[in-house]
């Protein structure tokens, strides 16, 4: 069967709307999370114990907390239990937002 002009439009329509949704929520997504005025939620990322440390997910590869804070002279959290408990959270945010790239490890050598 032919296509017809109606569901020619109405695929074109269709096709539309979702890249304008994907688009929007890959945008969101982009930002990573985010709290009201404090900054970024602490809750939102992925944590991980390292060797060395704290470690936090970061798309394909992990932030050494305790490398970055090192090099950024700011006080961290130890490890999760710290995270958890809230010790050194604005060290945290900081460290995150500011992410030197050398404190990253990818995540197969972790």
């Amino acid at each position: 069967m032919a296509p017809t002009r109606r569901t020619l439009l109405k695929t074109a329509g269709a096709a539309a709307v979702m890249g304008k949704l994907l688009k929007a929520r890959a945008a969101k997504a982009a930002q990573g999370p985010q709290a009201g005025e404090g900054g970024p939620s602490l809750r939102g990322y992925t944590y991980c114990n390292l060797r060395s440390g704290l470690g936090v997910k970061q798309g394909d590869r992990i932030l050494d907390v305790a490398a970055a804070g090192k090099q950024l002279k700011v006080a961290v959290p130890a490890n999760t239990d710290e995270v958890i408990a809230g010790k050194n959270a604005d060290g945290l945010r900081k460290v995150i937002q500011a992410a030197p790239k050398n404190a990253t490890i990818a995540e197969s050598e972790a």
